[in-house]
């Protein structure tokens, strides 16, 4: 378990870590960019499809930013699971990107 920021970056920069999280925000750039937008804010939906562009435009940029943000979580280690470091991913998919509604009409 990762709680000491120490261990949070030690984490973060441990290759296979890194690894796995890439394809995990690859994978998650993917499934953002064909996903269903009805009824979501256009504005959230612009910035999560940016994101999801940039991602796969250049994932090794976007890597370290990403595992920097789940390791973080103290529950995350290197036995975290592809699956558990997917729910990550898309956990901080918005806070990535500073995604908020667009204010309420007037």
């Amino acid at each position: 378990m990762a709680n000491a920021l120490s261990d949070v970056a030690d984490l973060a920069v441990n290759p296979t870590f890194m690894r796995k999280v890439q394809a995990a925000a690859v994978r998650t750039a993917r499934n953002i960019s064909s996903e269903d937008q009805t009824g979501m804010d256009p504005v959230r939906a612009g910035q999560r499809r940016d994101l999801a562009r940039q991602v796969l435009q250049d994932s090794t940029h976007w890597a370290g930013a990403f595992a920097f943000a789940i390791a973080a979580d103290a529950t995350t280690s290197t036995a975290s699971t592809d699956a558990v470091i997917m729910t990550q991913v898309a956990a901080v998919w918005d806070g990535m990107i500073g995604a908020q509604s667009s204010p309420p009409a007037e």
